[in-house]
């Protein structure tokens, strides 16, 4: 817990065998380096939570609550640096389009421009309540006829607060191509660029110490179908 750290998360999974057991693979969920020279500021690069949408869901059901419905955000490669002035933290990313686990170099890598996040919150408490934004400039289909340059990215507000024993989170999003930049959407751009629109509501409530119950809601809708 120095000024300069780091953080390694791994998991065993395999999305291609319905029951693994034995023969599931490592994956790296986590790995970065943090250096903190003050309080109020961290540099942080690696692989990481992605710095827009930091506000997950209640809950067991992470596939269910996570994945098209639940929080906007997951992983990302990236350089984000986090500073506090006061009662405000402000944030700003630069991380890549998304992942290729193809032979071969794709759109993610011939688009050459990064991806761009910018995020600003009100401390309250040990939670947060903000804003926060990503984007970048997206090649699709290259060296294909249909080959073109778009948009790809959103905004989000979010909110995670408690109050005694009950903590709510939320987050409602807005953006458009958001899932070919790795975000957990629906909006898939391709001859044409999708825009869409949802979010979440969260809130669990503490009988006890070690007792709680959740109750999550979330959705998210396609405009222009």
């Amino acid at each position: 817990k120095g000024f300069i750290r780091g953080h390694a998360e791994i998991d065993f999974i395999d999305f291609a065998k319905a029951t693994p057991t034995v023969q599931s693979l490592i994956r790296l969920r986590i790995a970065t380096i943090e250096w903190a020279p003050t309080e109020s500021f961290t540099l942080i690069a690696g692989q990481d939570w992605d710095l827009h949408a930091p506000v997950n869901p209640h809950g067991g059901n992470l596939v269910g609550a996570r994945f098209l419905s639940g929080n906007a955000g997951f992983m990302r490669q990236q350089v984000k640096g986090i500073g506090r002035v006061g009662v405000f933290e402000i944030a700003g990313a630069v991380g890549m389009e998304g992942v290729n686990a193809a032979a071969k170099d794709g759109a993610f890598e011939l688009s050459v421009v990064p991806t761009f996040a910018l995020r600003a919150a009100w401390v309250v408490g040990k939670g947060r309540v903000g804003v926060s934004g990503i984007g970048t400039s997206m090649r699709l289909s290259p060296g294909a006829p249909t080959e073109r340059r778009t948009f790809a990215g959103g905004l989000t507000g979010y909110a995670d607060v408690t109050v005694d024993r009950t903590t709510l989170r939320g987050e409602v999003s807005l953006g458009r191509n958001m899932a070919n930049i790795g975000l957990l959407t629906l909006g898939q751009g391709g001859p044409k660029d999708v825009d869409e629109w949802g979010g979440f509501f969260s809130v669990r409530h503490g009988f006890t110490d070690m007792h709680f119950i959740y109750v999550t809601a979330g959705l998210m809708r396609v405009l222009n179908r």
